[in-house]
């Protein structure tokens, strides 16, 4: 099943990077895809697009069969709700508790206020070491808190499709395996996860298709079959 496809699709150089040049590629279920490129600008860039949150200069991003509307915002929240967003731009809202932070998904997507927390993701705060610092704010805790604290806010959307940047950032050497074994159980389930990583053990953990950016261009690499862009 397709999740992802994109057509002729573009996107704007940000900073020091060559953009996306036109390109075609798709993602489907549990497909593990790992990034490589000669630009971290490009890859950033290539992962807001994928995010919905930079918008195409031109082409066609399709999401489960629907080729989105990128006119209105609004129009992508359904979109957003089903992809997992990890980067070096992740933030929390500091003025809000964790356990606020973890709820703000079921307020932002699904008009509920409620705050209480279901015991899967209260399962998921024992396991990351969070679960003592619910009712702290963001500004109270260290870095490395926080950004376990979003992995799981994340993850606990029940994305589609994670994007993960460095999430070796997201773990810590303590919880890695934690987050490695949690993420092996999502995409069993048939999430699809595109990373891009320097650390060997997320490589090892995660091999699949090679997703390479050089200069502006996509290709796949080491996909079974030809994806090319």
């Amino acid at each position: 099943m397709t999740l992802i496809e994109l057509k002729n699709y573009v996107l704007t150089p940000e900073k020091n990077g060559h953009g996306i040049s036109p390109c075609h590629l798709c993602i489907g279920k549990g497909d593990i895809v790992s990034i490589q490129s000669d630009s971290a600008n490009d890859a950033h860039l290539l992962f807001k697009g994928l995010a919905t949150l930079s918008y195409p200069q031109k082409g066609t991003y399709v999401f489960q069969g629907r080729a989105l509307d990128f006119s209105d915002y609004r129009n992508l929240l359904k979109t957003k709700k089903n992809i997992g967003y990890l980067t070096s731009s992740t933030t929390l809202i500091s003025n809000r508790s964790i356990r606020d932070n973890l709820s703000l998904g079921n307020v932002y997507f699904g008009n509920d206020l409620s705050v209480k927390l279901d015991q899967e993701t209260l399962d998921l705060c024992r396991d990351f070491g969070i679960e003592a610092l619910l009712d702290e704010r963001p500004v109270n805790l260290g870095l490395a808190d926080n950004k376990r604290a979003m992995f799981i806010r994340e993850l606990i959307k029940k994305p589609r499709v994670m994007l993960f940047e460095n999430p070796e950032d997201f773990s810590g050497l303590i919880y890695k395996s934690t987050l490695i074994r949690v993420l092996k159980e999502e995409i069993k389930a048939g999430m699809a996860l595109v990373f891009l990583t320097y650390d060997e053990d997320f490589m090892n953990a995660f091999p699949g298709i090679i997703l390479e950016i050089k200069k502006g261009g996509v290709s796949f690499v080491s996909d079974s079959q030809t994806h090319s862009g």
